[in-house]
């Protein structure tokens, strides 16, 4: 008897479970994917990908004339720079401040293995904002950097890792906004 009452317990919990990831699946966010050039208009900004690159640790500090100092506290020579370039322009009429643009833009990079978070360190290079707002009808290039490393990656991805593996996350809510990497 104790067994049967086990049993059927047992049964009734992989039910609701089973219910449970059903609905979860259910209710996934839609994913919009752009391509690079492709504009993505939203309510107050318009955002393009006009310039992605995949570096090594040096060239990414030679091409942009940084102090090899920014990735001292990351000492592996393998690991790579992810980054993208977005122009941003103000397609409302009123001026909208940079951590709101940031907060809009300021998501992450994929794989279909791999995400990581943006590196603002190296924004704080690459970025210099001439205004304390983006004023209306305005448009600026934000640069987003990741690192990345081989603990991340089978050894045969990560030989043959390509610019064309990512998307850069612009952002989640209300729907999940891509734009692929090239």
């Amino acid at each position: 008897m104790i067994k049967k009452v086990l049993l059927f317990g047992i049964l009734i919990i992989c039910i609701m479970w089973s219910f449970r990831i059903s609905q979860i699946n259910q209710n996934q966010k839609q994913v919009s994917i752009y391509d690079m050039n492709e504009s993505i208009d939203g309510e107050e900004i318009s955002v393009t990908a006009v310039e992605s690159h995949l570096y090594e640790q040096k060239e990414f500090l030679h091409k942009f004339s940084i102090d090899e100092d920014l990735f001292e506290t990351y000492k592996s020579p393998e690991e790579k720079v992810l980054c993208v370039c977005l122009a941003v322009k103000n397609i409302s009429n009123k001026d909208i401040e940079w951590a709101k643009i940031e907060e809009w833009t300021n998501c992450g990079f994929e794989s279909r293995t791999w995400g990581s978070t943006n590196f603002p360190v190296a924004g704080q290079y690459l970025n210099i904002y001439k205004t304390d707002k983006l004023y209306a009808g305005n448009e600026q290039l934000i640069w987003y950097v990741t690192l990345f490393n081989p603990i991340c990656f089978k050894d045969k991805t990560w030989s043959s890792i390509s610019i064309n593996d990512f998307r850069y996350t612009v952002t989640l809510i209300p729907e999940k906004i891509q734009i692929r990497l090239e």
